[in-house]
């Protein structure tokens, strides 16, 4: 059967080996609602005995796609969400296919959770589940609230702001 066909990602298997390629050379891979999507969506459906992760040069990944993920840089519409894991994260960690990070280049932000993120085999993952037990939903719960919380600051905008205008941020600590 044929992998799925993607616009962000390109899905490629050779024998039980799946790679996902990061596939926005223009953006420096930067990750959109849309990639996030397609991750997850790759992730759960693979049958590979190892998934590789990889991003198209010049970068592996430069993180969350600014203006795509973040808008203008002005005051967002205020949308209750309920805080959570995101499911491309979600669907990495909670994977039984040992994930391999080919790290071919800048991992900023996001990107640099990816690299870091599937490190581990499946036995490794396994044992730190039943070892630490840690309550991941409720960790990204926390990280939702806390990145909302930030997101909603004029320091905030002004950061975006000045990476939209390609010029250094004043900050006011707030």
């Amino acid at each position: 059967m044929a992998p799925q066909r993607y616009e962000d990602i390109d899905v490629s298997v050779e024998g039980h080996i799946e790679v996902l390629t990061l596939r926005r050379p223009e953006v420096r891979n930067a990750l959109r609602h849309q990639t996030f999507a397609e991750l997850e969506a790759a992730v759960l459906a693979t049958s590979a005995r190892v998934l590789i992760v990889t991003g198209e040069d010049p970068a592996f990944c430069s993180g969350d796609d600014v203006r795509a993920i973040m808008g203008s840089g002005q005051p967002r519409e205020r949308v209750h969400r309920t805080p959570r894991l995101t499911p491309a994260a979600d669907a990495l960690l909670y994977t039984d296919t040992p994930v391999i990070a080919a790290v071919n280049g800048a991992a900023v932000g996001w990107g640099m959770e990816l690299a870091n993120l599937p490190l581990a085999v499946r036995a490794i993952k396994q044992g730190l589940r039943s070892a630490l037990d840690p309550d991941w939903a409720s960790l990204g719960r926390w990280v939702s609230e806390t990145l909302e919380q930030l997101f909603d600051t004029e320091d905030h905008r002004e950061g975006v702001r000045a990476f939209l205008e390609k010029r250094q941020p004043t900050f006011v600590g707030g």
